[in-house]
């Protein structure tokens, strides 16, 4: 199966795509109710991250950078409709650009995500690990200090979060 994805891996993409919709349909409450918090979204990225650190540093296998692929594309396409955690701190006339900028970088990060997974299933696991450590750690870093309420941002401070000094 693997020789067959890295042959045609446009079709995989368009699979896995469709298979993380059905997912995010039967798995997680739909855009807009209550019971999926942005909280828990991130909880779920963050496992799908450390799931793929682990597995790309010779800790696993391709099959659970995969895994944790799908799982954080799977929050993240139920991430982004939601609003920012810290939309009350903001101006009310810049609220609508705010959570168009939050959903513009999830966007981006699940982007990110895609080449992390096309790498990995074209053998390319040290490009894979690169983007993990640089690219998406920076933007993680960066959303954080972005959309996070100014008291989630002093107690990851305290916590020694941010700025590069987390794992995963």
């Amino acid at each position: 199966m693997v020789r067959s994805v890295r042959r045609h891996p446009g079709l995989f993409v368009v699979a896995a795509l469709a298979l993380v919709g059905l997912v995010i349909s039967a798995a997680a409450p739909p855009p807009g109710d209550d019971k999926l918090t942005l909280h828990d979204a991130m909880d779920g990225m963050k496992d799908g991250l450390k799931t793929i650190g682990s597995a790309l540093q010779g800790e696993g296998t391709e099959d659970e950078v995969l895994e944790g692929c799908q799982r954080m594309q799977t929050y993240m396409l139920a991430a982004k409709v939601l609003e920012p955690t810290n939309l009350d701190e903001v101006e009310e006339a810049k609220r609508p650009a705010h959570i168009a900028a939050f959903r513009a970088d999830m966007a981006r990060a699940m982007q990110k995500v895609l080449e992390i997974e096309i790498a990995s299933l074209e053998g390319r696991k040290d490009d894979a690990l690169a983007i993990v450590r640089g690219d998406l750690f920076s933007m993680r870093d960066a959303a954080h200090d972005k959309y996070q309420p100014a008291d989630e941002k002093k107690e990851r401070g305290e916590q020694g979060g941010g700025g590069g000094r987390r794992r995963y």
